[in-house]
């Protein structure tokens, strides 16, 4: 991914980031591939962040799925591990410290996976950005063709430092990226952008679902259809 940094945000007390949250687990509660009877039937991997406030949301639904924080950052995988440190002790969440781009690059890898997060301190702008979505829808798409779906979630920083016309601009340059990747145009709808408490910069989110035909698809995903 080249400079595409991906080191997530601390937005563990947000509520606008929280209901972002909320809004993503709900999603995965209507796709039947990725949940049954109250439970995760994937993994669940984020981009980890301090004390990982989607860990505490999912917990419930772990067992025998897991969750898979991964950082490049010692201080966060170490400091969650104490955090979580039951869930880890009963194998139902797992640190790893490392390059997300490297995770991933093994299609392979994280063979029970069905659910990515990548939320991290990225901008729209940055010159790799299609290179780094081509990356993450591969790897969500192979997870999609071995269960049947696979949910792929998106959250870009939008610079506060340019210019509102730059911001539309870039907006626009990675809404292209997108669609040159999936072949089609995603609804304008399917993107939330929101700018947390206190924070100078908006946040770009988007959902993509990965499914086969003929399955229930729930309101607020782009769909991209095996």
């Amino acid at each position: 991914m080249g400079d595409m940094r991906p080191q997530a945000l601390d937005f563990s007390g947000d509520e606008r980031k929280h209901r972002t949250r909320v809004r993503t687990y709900e999603i995965v509660k209507q796709c039947p591939r990725l949940w049954q009877d109250g439970k995760l039937r994937v993994d669940w991997i984020e981009l980890s962040g301090v004390k990982d406030p989607m860990l505490t949301l999912i917990r419930p639904a772990l067992d025998p799925r897991r969750f898979v924080g991964i950082s490049r950052e010692t201080q966060v995988v170490e400091a969650n591990g104490v955090h979580f440190r039951d869930l880890v002790g009963a194998g139902l969440a797992v640190y790893v410290q490392a390059e997300l781009e490297d995770e991933i690059a093994d299609l392979g890898g994280y063979p029970h996976a069905g659910v990515l997060v990548f939320d991290g301190f990225t901008t729209v702008a940055n010159g790799d950005i299609e290179q780094a979505l081509a990356q993450l829808l591969n790897f969500a798409r192979h997870k999609a063709t071995v269960h049947g779906q696979a949910l792929l979630v998106t959250n870009f920083v939008v610079r506060a430092n340019r210019a509102a016309s730059d911001h539309v601009e870039n907006i626009e340059r990675y809404k292209e990226c997108l669609e040159r990747l999936l072949g089609q145009k995603p609804s304008e709808e399917h993107f939330e952008k929101y700018r947390s408490e206190g924070r100078k910069y908006w946040m770009l989110l988007h959902r993509i679902l990965i499914s086969e035909p003929g399955l229930p698809v729930p309101d607020g995903v782009t769909v991209w259809y095996l």
